[in-house]
């Protein structure tokens, strides 16, 4: 998130600097609207992100060694006027070999009601299991972002 701040930081001085040396109505309604482009996002991020809940389901929880094993992810939403980016994070332990390990997937969020399926590799063969940690909902820009309720 950090360099897509930074780059619209540079956009906005590039666009300062436009208008500073032409001196046309365009490029004041340039910088105007990417001026005001982030606070759209931040209320369709507000408007849109109520109410939605994430859940992830584990197929098939045995799994032989390099056997990819499916998550299916089953998004819900009042409404999804404004498709955004859903960065969920999830423990995956292995109860065979104690083994824990962190991952962070990005999913896309199209609809009021979606099953989204992921594909999940394991080391070791056992017995996957996996917890929903934290899930939150990002706006196309990048700027911000929203907790989103675990079922």
């Amino acid at each position: 998130m950090a360099r897509k701040r930074m780059g619209y930081g540079f956009l906005l001085l590039a666009l300062l600097l436009l208008q500073i040396f032409l001196e046309e109505y365009i490029a004041t309604y340039l910088l105007l609207f990417f001026l005001l482009l982030p606070f759209l996002a931040l209320l369709l991020l507000l408007i849109e992100g109520q109410g939605i809940e994430v859940a992830v389901c584990l197929r098939d929880a045995a799994a032989q060694r390099k056997e990819e094993v499916p998550l299916i992810f089953a998004l819900k939403g009042p409404r999804c006027f404004f498709p955004g980016l859903l960065r969920v994070t999830l423990v995956v332990e292995n109860t065979l070999f104690a083994e824990k390990q962190v991952e962070r997937l990005w999913l896309p969020v199209c609809q009021n009601r979606q099953k989204v399926e992921q594909l999940l590799a394991s080391e070791h063969c056992g017995h996957v299991r996996v917890q929903l940690t934290e899930a939150r909902l990002y706006d196309h820009l990048g700027f911000f972002s929203r907790r989103v309720s675990q079922e």
